[in-house]
């Protein structure tokens, strides 16, 4: 029997010299794997139903006890990197990592609600509640200026007060569902907004910025990655949200 050499590998050469050149994890998945896995657990309504799709759309099997795990975990580093981004910000020092400006770019803001329930309460739901997710979506275009104003007047449905009383009052006890068709139909494009069809923008780079937390906090997250995508530069910028 060889006696021991009494050197010591380096860690890393216990693991396949592929995973560092495949990007893979500490669990052994892809990056694209875990983005597939994580957006199904974030998409369906349990760990379980995710896991159940990711095996029969991917062919993939992860367990919902491991796929909660990862998407916790990814959950946390994403969130890192938001929060990691404001104290930079506010110290002048976070670097922008797109120097060419876009050509157009909007920041959609919005509010939502979503259910929560006691933490370390166990399986099942306890101490259910009602938080408010704020969010905000970033995203470039390439597009040239269309001449005709596309909608130089608002529909004149939506000069009718009784009309747009009605329609948001159906908007807000209907989650949406009626009110919002009914006011798409209203907003028809006409003649001149077909004309421009062709040349609508097309969409370049999307991130997307969601908190919990309130209003400044989260004010402060949107402003650093509007910093960071150079999106304050762009050539034609708009910031578009509904006030609540």
């Amino acid at each position: 029997m060889a006696a021991s050499s009494g050197i010591a590998r380096p860690v890393g050469s216990l693991f396949s010299p592929l995973d560092h050149k495949l990007e893979l994890g500490t669990e052994g998945y892809s990056p694209s794997l875990l983005r597939k896995a994580v957006r199904q657990a974030a998409k369906a309504v349990s760990f379980k139903d995710a896991s159940e799709d990711l095996h029969e759309l991917a062919g993939v099997s992860i367990s919902p006890t491991h796929l909660q795990r990862l998407s916790e975990r990814i959950g946390r580093e994403w969130l890192q990197v938001r929060d990691g981004e404001v104290a930079p910000f506010q110290e002048r020092r976070l670097p922008r990592d797109y120097p060419q400006a876009a050509a157009v770019a909007a920041v959609m803001l919005d509010a939502g609600r979503y259910q929560t329930r006691a933490d370390n309460s166990g399986r099942g739901v306890s101490g259910p509640a009602w938080k408010e997710s704020k969010v905000a979506y970033c995203q470039t275009y390439a597009a040239s200026p269309c001449t005709p104003d596309p909608q130089p007047r608002p529909p004149r449905q939506f000069l009718d007060r009784v009309q747009v009383a009605r329609l948001a009052a159906q908007m807000a006890g209907q989650g949406g569902g009626v009110g919002r068709a009914e006011a798409a139909k209203a907003a028809r494009p006409g003649r001149r907004r077909r004309a421009c069809k062709a040349k609508r923008p097309r969409h370049l780079v999307r991130t997307v910025v969601a908190t919990t937390a309130d209003k400044e906090a989260f004010g402060w997250q949107v402003v650093a990655e509007v910093h960071r995508r150079g999106l304050d530069q762009a050539a034609r910028k708009a910031c578009l949200g509904d006030g609540c």
